[in-house]
């Protein structure tokens, strides 16, 4: 069948061309009609093929059909072949589903909440805060449903011989446009949601991340995440990643560290594509085979397993140039000290403070000790936009 043009040239120029990152006016422009000609072809009932095309290999297939017929399924790419994103972007996905998003996103694993930062993130129901920011841009990757089925979810073609499912997108104006999208591959596990949040954004900016979902070759995959520090998740998330062809180790600094402070993080981040056989390790700081350093049955304050959390509420600024004009702190241990007065501080007798670790993904933890040296207060601290840290919550006895 013979495909007509659906992406316009500025699209084409910076697939085929590897040149610099392409505008969001251009990829909004481009998006507008390829929206526009899309809902002609539904109301004339023609089926018609789709391929987004990067460097000269096709990416991935959609059939479109207001009828329901649906066209001859694609001839995969080769199992040992990769399939590069546009330029500027990067995947990211969820086994090998993914989406291609800016490649200046954000890794940040698993959060309670939305970010305050563009990024690329899993929902965590173990999430210690949840700051007060602006609403970003950002993809929210699952392997189950994000949202209870509606009259609004439709299929909207294929990628790949697997429906595409389409859910209606949702707009709000509170003070900056932010529309949001659910698209999923149910077949493959594969549910993702598209937020994008700007003065001008609309439905064009989520159809352009939209277009370019694809299934990739058996040569990558996206790391899989691993859900908790709970040893059977940590088992099944090693058996995803084996099965993706990735080579997984598991690393426990609980012993090591003194200190188990109940989280999992992987290197690559979660969501990351990478080639098969990539070694990924998963850091475990709670899990062991070894007896507990602290067993339950001592309730002791150094006991880490008998903290309870709190939530600072923190208004982010909305870019480095109006934290440095606000004097925001810009590293995490400023940032606490900037903050006698946070619950609790005041009435522990704090004698020193040790930054714990700090993460590529803009958050860090500082423990604060007593006199005796016990740990006695832990710190969560985030960096809510570049060079502005700010203390988010606490854990404590």
């Amino acid at each position: 069948m013979t495909e007509p043009r659906v992406l316009p040239d500025v699209i084409e120029r910076f697939l085929d061309t590897p040149v610099a990152t392409p505008a969001l006016a251009e990829l909004r422009a481009a998006g507008a009609v390829a929206v526009r000609r899309r809902r002609r072809r539904m109301l004339s009932g023609t089926a018609l093929a789709v391929a987004l095309i990067v460097g000269g290999v096709a990416v991935g297939h959609q059939v479109l059909s207001s009828d329901g017929d649906r066209a001859d399924d694609p001839v995969p790419p080769p199992a040992d072949s990769t399939l590069e994103p546009p330029p500027g972007m990067r995947w990211a996905g969820t086994g090998r589903v993914v989406v291609a998003v800016p490649s200046g996103w954000k890794d940040l694993q698993a959060e309670p909440c939305r970010p305050a930062v563009p990024a690329v993130y899993f929902l965590s129901t173990e999430g210690r805060h949840c700051s007060l920011a602006l609403p970003a841009s950002s993809l929210l990757i699952s392997d189950h449903p994000l949202a209870i089925p509606s009259d609004h979810e439709a299929v909207d073609g294929q990628v790949d011989g697997y429906d595409v499912v389409v859910d209606s997108e949702l707009c709000a104006q509170p003070r900056v446009m932010t529309c949001s999208l659910d698209i999923s591959v149910p077949d493959l596990g594969a549910y993702f949601r598209i937020t994008i949040h700007g003065t001008e954004a609309e439905q064009q900016d989520l159809v352009a991340v939209r277009q370019s979902l694809t299934v990739l070759p058996d040569s990558q995959a996206a790391v899989p995440l691993v859900k908790s520090w709970h040893r059977s998740d940590v088992e099944d998330a090693v058996a995803a990643m084996q099965a993706l062809g990735l080579e997984p180790t598991v690393e426990d600094g609980c012993h090591d560290a003194g200190l188990c402070d109940l989280a999992v993080w992987t290197d690559p981040p979660a969501g990351r594509v990478v080639a098969a056989g990539t070694p990924v390790t998963i850091f475990v700081v709670g899990w062991g085979d070894g007896p507990d350093p602290y067993p339950l049955d001592q309730l002791t304050c150094d006991n880490p397993y008998q903290r309870s959390s709190g939530t600072i509420d923190v208004i982010a600024p909305r870019s480095p140039k109006e934290a440095r004009e606000q004097d925001w702190p810009s590293d995490p241990m400023a940032a606490v000290e900037g903050v006698p007065d946070a619950p609790l501080w005041r009435h522990l007798g704090i004698a020193d403070l040790t930054l714990l670790d700090a993460w590529d993904d803009g958050l860090a933890s500082v423990s604060a000790q007593d006199a005796d040296g016990r740990t006695v207060l832990i710190m969560r601290v985030e960096e809510l936009v570049e060079g502005a840290w700010a203390m988010t919550g606490t854990e404590t006895c």
